[in-house]
């Protein structure tokens, strides 16, 4: 039997202009599924009503790319509509992402993000690393600065790596 651990644990700090009281939180660190299995990945926001945000999830492959899956509203990227399903639950100030049919392929860091309806701030649950900082920030528009300090691990075959960037960008 051949497992995807899809997941990370992340933890950021952010200063800038998002507002402080908004938290997006995975509860799950890391999850396994098996070949062809389903798996529901969970967001949680705590201060403020999920239904005043576009919700979106992003993955980060193995190779760094980082890839839009889903917005909230049913707007899937490419190649993705059928092989996951997006679902905001307004009571209870949850989004979810269920992946169908796991392959290999599906293996990476699942991020879950933000993005108000009246500004175009978009708050992260997670960043990149350093190779991607640049790429992840376009995603972030309205604000003049951001800096923050990042880290996160992956458990990947049995090892532990842990890997951390500060950087302050320009908007």
């Amino acid at each position: 039997m051949q497992l995807i651990s899809p997941l990370v644990c992340l933890t950021l700090l952010w200063a800038g202009e998002v507002p402080a009281e908004i938290v997006l939180e995975q509860p799950k660190s890391t999850v396994t599924v098996s070949i062809g299995g389903d798996l529901p990945i969970q967001c949680r926001m705590s201060g403020g009503r999920i239904g005043s945000y576009w919700m979106y999830w992003y993955r980060k492959s193995p190779d760094s790319s980082l890839t839009f899956i889903y917005r909230s509203g049913d707007y899937y990227g490419p190649g993705f509509q059928g092989h996951f399903i997006g679902k905001v639950d307004s009571s209870n100030n949850r989004f979810t992402l269920r992946l169908l049919q796991a392959t290999m392929s599906d293996e990476g860091i699942y991020y879950c993000a933000a993005r108000s309806h009246s500004t175009a701030t978009i708050l992260p649950s997670g960043s990149e690393t350093r190779r991607r900082i640049s790429r992840w920030t376009k995603l972030i528009s309205g604000r003049k600065e951001l800096q923050g300090t990042v880290s996160f691990c992956r458990l990947q075959g049995g090892t532990r790596e842990q890997e951390g960037v500060t950087s302050s960008v320009k908007g």
